[in-house]
């Protein structure tokens, strides 16, 4: 069991201030930003002291700021809890067939049980 030692609070505000430093890195004002990201001055203000965003504008601000690599990875190295997380993720990631598919199949199927048929019927 792993604990989480910060709050949701806590998490958010230091993605605003990693973000904040990145935009000050890169010497862009938040109005700067703002028209680059097409995101509102105030929206960026807000983020930068409460961390409150949507996350099209978080986005928003990672694509102006060229750091989207970021966004992209989250969730991707969530280890798993348990073994049936494993099994439900490859339950649900199985390709689903199309109808086109899944009459093709049917066809295919139906020929292999008659081919034999319809040799002697054809001879």
């Amino acid at each position: 069991m792993s604990f989480v030692w910060e709050t949701p609070e806590e998490l958010i505000m230091g993605v605003a201030e990693r973000l904040t430093r990145i935009r000050k890195r890169r010497k862009i004002s938040q109005q700067e930003l703002s028209v680059k990201s097409n995101v509102s001055y105030g929206s960026i203000k807000r983020f930068e002291t409460s961390g409150q965003i949507s996350l099209v504008s978080l986005t928003k601000l990672c694509v102006a700021l060229e750091c989207t690599d970021e966004i992209k990875r989250l969730f991707t190295n969530v280890e798993y809890k348990n073994i049936e997380e494993v099994l439900c993720e490859q339950k649900t990631n199985k390709p689903r067939r199309t109808k086109q598919q899944e009459l093709e199949s049917d066809m295919d199927t139906i020929i292999k049980e008659n081919l034999p048929a319809w040799k002697e019927l054809a001879k």
